[in-house]
């Protein structure tokens, strides 16, 4: 029953009214650049080397930006247990020689 509507109301277009309309998605496929969009997802194998292209550079993103992230928190905790030896607390210092220690010995330094 919904189909038959809106073929009614097609019908009621005037041709006017349908020559503006046209000329209005025209309007917004040139400025939005729809027909190029509509392109590209037709060729699948454009849109496959566009999709993996994409994925591969959020991926080498995701890994940087996560070991430099990684990288300044480790650093920073590094810092901030050698100031805490400094302090010499009981037990804390104890626990906390041995981690920098260990950090020391895995990095190779």
């Amino acid at each position: 029953m919904l189909h038959r509507d809106l073929l009614k109301e097609n019908e009621e277009i005037s041709l006017d009214e349908k020559k503006l309309l046209e000329e209005f998605s025209q309007k917004l496929a040139k400025e939005g650049q729809i027909a190029g969009l509509v392109l590209i997802s037709c060729n699948r194998w454009q849109l496959f080397v566009r999709h993996f292209l994409t994925g591969m550079a959020r991926g080498l993103g995701f890994a940087l930006g996560s070991t430099l992230v990684l990288g300044l928190f480790l650093a920073g905790l590094y810092t901030l247990c050698e100031a805490l030896i400094l302090m010499k607390l009981p037990f804390v210092t104890e626990w906390l020689e041995k981690f920098v220690l260990m950090l020391k010995s895995s990095s190779g330094s």
